[in-house]
């Protein structure tokens, strides 16, 4: 699991990161989330779930290195409903992997 939030952001902590201790999940921790080094997270760690605001998505969607990194590790997208809906318009299909939407008070 990649974690790019700060930690004390609710959602990334509690849900996420709690969560994978807890199950004994291998976690990346970065310290901004930015695309250029989010993307290369993704493909050195084999990064199965991510979870990121509308903001990020669209950063990641939009990245002149997006087509060219290997999703293959069936990267799962975890965001709120609502951001899962803001982002959609913009070809988020594109990703081409399962979409988990988890809505949260978090993203309210």
């Amino acid at each position: 699991m990649l974690h790019a939030l700060p930690l004390y952001y609710c959602a990334q902590l509690d849900c996420f990161l709690g969560r994978a201790i807890y199950l004994g999940i291998s976690n990346v921790i970065i310290g901004q989330p930015r695309p250029d080094t989010i993307l290369p997270m993704i493909e050195k760690h084999a990064i199965t779930s991510f979870f990121a605001p509308p903001s990020v998505w669209i950063a990641l969607l939009r990245s002149p290195h997006f087509d060219s990194t290997n999703l293959s590790s069936r990267l799962r997208a975890t965001m709120a409903l609502r951001s899962f809906l803001e982002i959609a318009d913009i070809g988020f299909a594109e990703l081409g992997k399962a979409i988990f939407e988890n809505a949260g008070s978090a993203s309210w």
